[in-house]
């Protein structure tokens, strides 16, 4: 890892819906923002947050010495395209 790499973790009073195709993915009053070098903000939801159900698991994983081992999610009946993000759980 670099020198100088960095993550923060702020909760947020907002409340977050994640949709796709119309579908309600994720709902919540609990959300934090990740805030990483090198990377764009996002939000991270608590699991109990997130509709699973509606998302599939792809073959990707990644490891990240902050936060550990993730999964890659994504919708049901969907490819993961350039501009589409997945659900690490």
């Amino acid at each position: 890892m670099a020198a100088g790499h960095q993550i923060t973790i702020t909760p947020t009073r907002d409340h977050i819906e994640v949709t796709l195709g119309g579908e309600k993915l994720a709902e919540s009053d609990r959300a934090v923002l990740l805030n990483e070098t090198g990377y764009p903000t996002r939000y991270y939801f608590p699991r109990e947050d997130v509709r699973t159900e509606l998302l599939r698991p792809t073959s990707h994983q990644t490891t990240c010495p902050f936060k550990g081992e993730a999964s890659l999610l994504v919708g049901r009946g969907r490819r993961r395209g350039p501009r589409e993000r997945g659900v690490e759980l």
